[in-house]
């Protein structure tokens, strides 16, 4: 009976005495020195949640070795609808906590820019962007969508003066010929002078206001005496043969 109370008193004296050693033992080792510092979120988690059955040796210290689905370590992993990216998870998180994300390593991405840039996950194409089908990497950069490092014409499904209206690009000048707003019946998207042909079915003007020997051929010197109405007896296919 005396060793058996014995016993439970040097426990009851040991206990404490272990659980003091532990922590000391706790306080005094610096993680660094392992190469994985322990920071934000890890300073809370209890070591076995990373230290399997207290295995240290082969602990992994990237992101994705632990925050992986069906992993050995269970820690929280990419959700389902996570943008489609590369596993270095730093690129983009802290380690104080997923969300709000600290940085867009776009060089980690691998889907294109409207599955994140679609007005829900991330800012999209504005109500008044050019319509297009494009995607946003045929124009902008990832540094910052303004101003557009190139236009790609090829996927623009709106007509020209959608854009080239004189505010938000180019539009015709204070000299251009009267006509509709067709651009595209006339230029090409490559450039707009000279124009690769004249439709003039959008041209609103008479025909001397272009054709004056200055924009456009006019009267030659030996041309009968006449008015500027040129479409009396010509028409838009030939000068000649003259109607009547």
């Amino acid at each position: 009976m005396q060793k058996w109370l014995l016993a439970i008193a040097l426990t009851g004296l040991l206990v404490p005495l272990h659980v003091a050693a532990q922590s000391a033992f706790t306080s005094r080792f610096d993680h660094f020195t392992t190469g994985f510092d322990l920071d934000g979120q890890h300073q809370t988690t209890d070591c076995e949640a990373c230290h399997i059955a207290g295995v240290f040796q082969g602990t992994p210290t990237q992101c994705s070795g632990c925050h992986a689905l069906g992993g050995r370590i269970t820690a929280s992993a990419k959700p389902v609808d996570h943008v489609l990216s590369n596993d270095v998870c730093d690129d983009c998180h802290r380690t104080a906590s997923w969300v709000p994300i600290w940085r867009m390593d776009h060089e980690a991405v691998y889907a294109t820019c409207e599955t994140c840039h679609n007005n829900i996950y991330s800012v999209g194409k504005p109500p008044d962007h050019p319509l297009t089908q494009s995607d946003c990497g045929a124009c902008h950069e990832s540094i910052a969508w303004l101003p557009v490092f190139a236009f790609d014409h090829f996927g623009v499904t709106g007509n020209c003066v959608s854009c080239h209206n004189g505010v938000d690009s180019v539009g015709k000048h204070a000299g251009h010929i009267f006509t509709t707003n067709v651009c595209e019946d006339c230029h090409t998207t490559t450039v707009f002078a000279p124009a690769a042909q004249v439709d003039h079915t959008q041209v609103l003007g008479a025909c001397a206001s272009c054709h004056n020997g200055t924009l456009a051929t006019g009267k030659t010197s030996d041309h009968p005496t006449t008015g500027d109405n040129c479409n009396n007896c010509h028409s838009t296919q030939a000068w000649l043969p003259a109607l009547e």
